[in-house]
């Protein structure tokens, strides 16, 4: 079990795991109950104020989760111990907050009850209370002076514990002065327990306390565009909605929606296309989307990016395309999707390579059947002087795309040729 799961566990045994445990002795029913007169009735027969129920529980503890205000104060007038702890180590205060009991979590603040106890866990009742999502609650512990940062045996803080559902006790904590970018030791933070909770408001009230999100880690790395480049489409779902800059930019100038593109990931390209992201942002070396896409040969995507105005005819740092890149990997169905595109069938990267030699020296036979089709120039030379066909001749004797190059450049009516002075020289 994960130590964020086992911090949950916690918080769910505190929230229900005392009902059965108001089953004991008649002290704890009435206590439950709210039968003031029942919990007087059971001290005159002799029922210790302090009996343990079943998994331990006191009769307070039962008061205090059921919310029973006018028993929680008999109880604590007839001498009954504020800081007992039932099974696991929670306490009345614990039970009260984490069911969102305001009064009873006051009553026994007043009445002195310890606001730093820890369950066997390590998690106190302001991290119960913030993991349930009750702010009054938050806010009552947090107005009696209770530690902002314990640690439960996870390196969880109460805020991070509010992240996982409520912004409103994430803006109450953050008021208060909680630490934002405190991190546990496995490197979760408030931040990415939001996102991989689903929880965008909580991401809003964080950025809203000043979290930064452009730049997170040693890495420098943004939230977003590590995301993205993970393929996690439920935390790009979530940082879209929770309004996160989705132009943000990685120290290779990649965007989320690059980062996403690089990746292959086209479920978080699809989700940051239709949010408005950038189509034809592109990176140090001018690699765009378009390009990534079509080179891992998803014509789906590739004609989403199109249909939302990504540029066709723009080039890498290198003087690549698309096509070029649909091309030398083999992409059929992108070759065909940028072709319909109007992409520049001819144009040249900085070595002097067409499209038609990229599938040419990567092998791939229907690719450059197609290329020809729609008018691919078979006279261009490479800086090493050699022709799409001469680039295919030098493939091993026995690979089985060959021949079928060799003799598809070959055919009737090619090659075709343009005039192309031939002095031009093409440098990486």
């Amino acid at each position: 079990m994960s130590n964020r799961h086992q911090s949950i566990v916690v918080m769910v045994l505190v929230l229900l795991g005392f009902a059965g445990a108001a089953r004991g002795g008649r002290i704890h029913e009435a206590a439950r109950a709210g039968d003031h007169r029942g919990v007087q009735y059971a001290l005159s027969r002799g029922s210790r104020v302090d009996e343990p129920g079943p998994r331990g529980a006191t009769a307070l503890i039962s008061a205090a989760q059921a919310g029973r205000r006018t028993a929680t104060e008999l109880l604590i007038r007839a001498g009954a111990d504020l800081n007992a702890a039932s099974d696991g180590g929670y306490t009345a205060l614990m039970a009260a907050g984490a069911n969102g009991h305001t009064d009873c979590v006051q009553v026994l603040i007043n009445a002195g009850a310890s606001l730093e106890t820890t369950c066997d866990v390590g998690g106190t009742a302001l991290s119960v209370a913030a993991w349930a999502g009750h702010v009054e609650c938050v806010r009552a512990l947090l107005g009696a002076g209770a530690a902002r940062e314990p640690r439960d045996s996870g390196g969880y803080t109460p805020l991070m514990m509010a992240a996982m559902s409520s912004a409103a006790c994430v803006t109450e904590l953050t008021s208060h002065g909680a630490d934002i970018r405190a991190a546990t030791p496995d490197g979760e933070t408030a931040l990415t327990v939001a996102i991989s909770s689903g929880n965008a408001e909580s991401i809003k009230a964080l950025q809203q306390a000043g979290l930064f999100l452009k730049a997170w880690g040693p890495d420098d790395e943004s939230v977003f565009t590590r995301a993205a480049a993970n393929g996690d489409a439920a935390a790009v779902r979530t940082l879209i909605i929770s309004g996160a800059d989705a132009e943000v930019r990685n120290v290779d100038a990649n965007t989320p929606l690059l980062a996403a593109a690089l990746g292959g990931n086209a479920e978080c390209v699809r989700l940051l296309v239709r949010a408005g992201a950038n189509v034809n942002a592109a990176n140090r070396w001018l690699y765009t989307p378009l390009m990534a896409m079509a080179a891992h040969g998803n014509a789906e995507i590739t004609q989403l990016l199109l249909d939302a105005s990504a540029r066709v005819e723009l080039t890498s740092r290198r003087g690549a395309t698309a096509l070029m890149a649909a091309a030398l990997n083999g992409a059929l169905e992108c070759v065909d999707v940028l072709l319909i595109a109007e992409a520049d069938v001819n144009v040249r990267n900085h070595n002097g390579y067409t499209a038609l030699m990229a599938a040419a020296v990567n092998g791939n036979a229907a690719c450059t059947r197609r290329l020809l089709r729609a008018g691919a120039l078979t006279d261009f030379r490479g800086p090493n002087d050699m022709t799409a066909a001469e680039l295919a001749s030098r493939r091993e004797p026995t690979d089985p795309q060959r021949g079928p190059i060799i003799d598809i450049l070959s055919a009737p009516g090619f090659p075709r040729t343009a005039d192309v002075d031939p002095s031009i020289e093409f440098r990486d």
